[in-house]
């Protein structure tokens, strides 16, 4: 009996040796022209990454869902790398849509998905939680409305100290 509980470890550790990546020295060119480290953006507190584009549905659904993520975490340093998989052509609209729905974020531009490439990503939209030490601790492609409960958990088991 032992012997199988043994042989299930390795599977039940999954999920969580997949959100384990450090990224915190990674450097992503914004849209400003500046570039940043993850580590520069996590220095107050947790950092989401969010992969998106003006076509894909389910992104501007996630989106909307930031404004209330960061007025509810501002006091802990929240802050919100959009990295956006538009066309640099579409930049005007990109901060147009950022603007109009309240967006305070960090703008990244990756119209080749390099970036998303580089965070293991194979379709958007893409949320990372990444904590004060540059490690993603929660991670979910995808979004259907209620998804942003669980980001909205992952953020305080993070405050809370108790990871994900």
């Amino acid at each position: 009996m032992q012997n199988r509980f043994l042989l299930w470890i390795p599977f039940l550790l999954l999920p969580f040796s997949a959100n384990s990546q450090s990224i915190g020295s990674y450097r992503i060119d914004l849209e400003n022209g500046k570039s940043v480290r993850i580590s520069d953006l996590t220095a107050n507190g947790p950092l989401i990454i969010t992969f998106w584009a003006l076509w894909c549905k389910p992104c501007l659904a996630e989106m909307k869902t930031f404004p209330s993520l960061l007025e509810k975490f501002r006091e802990s340093g929240l802050t919100i790398l959009a990295v956006n998989q538009d066309s640099p052509k579409s930049t005007a609209k990109i901060k147009s849509f950022l603007k109009t729905n309240g967006l305070d974020v960090v703008l990244a531009l990756d119209s080749e998905s390099e970036v998303l490439s580089r965070f293991n990503g194979e379709a958007i939209p893409l949320t990372l939680l990444v904590d004060q030490t540059g490690t993603v601790v929660y991670r979910q492609t995808g979004y259907f409305p209620g998804d942003e409960a669980k980001l909205e958990t992952a953020i305080q088991l993070l405050l809370a100290g108790k990871g994900q």
